[in-house]
């Protein structure tokens, strides 16, 4: 399955939810935004919200100054 994660091509096994996504990453999940297609998931929806085919996901954590994109490589 094919996604977009912040703008780099990404390959799934299978869909999945945000919240596990972001578990099997690795990515501490305090003090980011996930965008899932342009829309901001509220982070209580991450465990219910599918992660499908061709979807596009933005993860950005917020430091002081702004935000930063979360790099997949």
């Amino acid at each position: 399955m094919k996604i977009t994660v912040n703008g780099t091509k990404e390959t799934l096994s299978a869909p999945t939810d945000i919240d596990s996504f972001l578990q099997e990453k690795g990515i501490d999940r305090k003090g980011i935004v996930v965008e899932l297609n342009r829309e901001i998931i509220p982070q209580g929806d991450w465990p219910k919200t599918v992660i499908g085919e061709n979807d596009s996901l933005e993860i950005l954590r917020f430091m002081g100054g702004g935000a930063v994109a979360w790099r997949t490589h």
